[in-house]
């Protein structure tokens, strides 16, 4: 299913938003009403393309590609459920450390928070609608009702490949539907509501015979992992060796190395790399953030060899350093 088209959609098109990106900071605030943060994991330039379609006051899809790997922090929205299906990827995403393939949806209870890992040349897609508006449509089924309350601000991914189908083909009928090709004039309040409809004739028909939970509560093995990266977060904040972040949460280096490779694809080492290195970035890409020279920014991060930060540096984000503190000032 060609999900994008070759050409972007037109400026023309009634409530989409198609753009283009090479800054990956730039593409995480693309997703209107979520906080949202990321880490690239692979080496290579950045490229990715978001894809918005608004409909109405109750309902929006959201499609994202990136050609990098990403460690994303994402925070819900407000008032609204999301919800996430994988488009295609050469591996699963990760969402709270449970794999998330084309089988799979990912439910984002309003103001929760989650981590997702996203594989290089990946494409997702997120259906945002309104809490009042799904709840009201799945009155009928109560069983449904409290098991989306009891979610709380709990992340929870369903097993449940049709209901998983069903929303891919009602998104991208929904897309064309808005289109600049569609036969008749868009009527995005009637589409939004087909769509939040739709999902929820799917969620009642195969409850409790289609969908198996698998994931909800967050897996003691993820959350020693969340502990561990937070731990090492602040260790390369403070300049703290990285060899003592496994004494300091009672966690062997060998089960410590095996989280980050597990959760991520990168080990320790390669991870704190990366975060020192978007560390310096983020600075130099902010114009009101960079007074000093391109060498002292680095050795606050502790890259001290001029020549193996920029190397380093290139190798990650495909640029170098001057040509980022040069679009951020231009």
């Amino acid at each position: 299913m060609a999900w994008f088209p070759d050409e972007q959609w037109c400026a023309k098109a009634g409530g989409i938003i198609d753009q283009e990106f090479f800054d990956f900071d730039a593409q995480s605030d693309r997703l209107v009403g979520h906080d949202q943060d990321y880490l690239q994991l692979s080496d290579g330039r950045f490229h990715g393309r978001f894809v918005s379609c608004f409909l109405g006051a109750h309902a929006s899809l959201h499609i994202e590609y990136a050609n990098q790997a990403l460690s994303q922090s994402i925070g819900g929205a407000s008032g609204c459920y999301s919800l996430g299906v994988v488009l295609g990827a050469s591996e699963p995403f990760r969402a709270n450390g449970v794999e998330i393939d084309t089988g799979a949806i990912f439910v984002v209870p309003p103001q929760s928070a989650f981590h997702l890992f996203s594989p290089k040349h990946a494409s997702i897609l997120a259906c945002v609608v309104d809490k009042a508006a799904l709840d009201a449509r799945l009155a009928c089924a109560p069983q449904i009702l409290e098991w989306l309350d009891a979610l709380g601000t709990d992340l929870a991914c369903l097993r449940a490949p049709l209901l998983a189908e069903r929303l891919r083909q009602d998104a991208y009928s929904a897309l064309h539907a808005s289109g600049p090709d569609a036969v008749v004039d868009p009527q995005p309040e009637w589409i939004g509501r087909a769509l939040i409809d739709s999902f929820s004739a799917g969620l009642m028909l195969e409850w409790g015979s289609g969908i198996s939970m698998i994931g909800q509560e967050v897996h003691p093995r993820f959350a020693r992992f969340m502990t561990a990266r937070t731990t090492l977060d602040h260790a390369i904040q403070s300049e703290t060796p990285i060899h003592m972040v496994s004494d300091g949460i009672e966690m062997s280096k060998r089960s410590l190395q095996y989280a980050f490779s597990r959760e991520l694809s990168v080990g320790v080492s390669s991870y704190a790399l990366r975060a020192r290195l978007h560390a310096v970035r983020r600075t130099l890409a902010d114009p009101k953030g960079n007074p000093g020279s391109i060498g002292d920014l680095a050795a606050q991060q502790g890259f001290w060899s001029w020549s193996h930060f920029s190397k380093q540096y290139r190798q990650l984000f495909g640029e170098r350093p001057s040509e980022t503190k040069a679009r951020a000032t231009a």
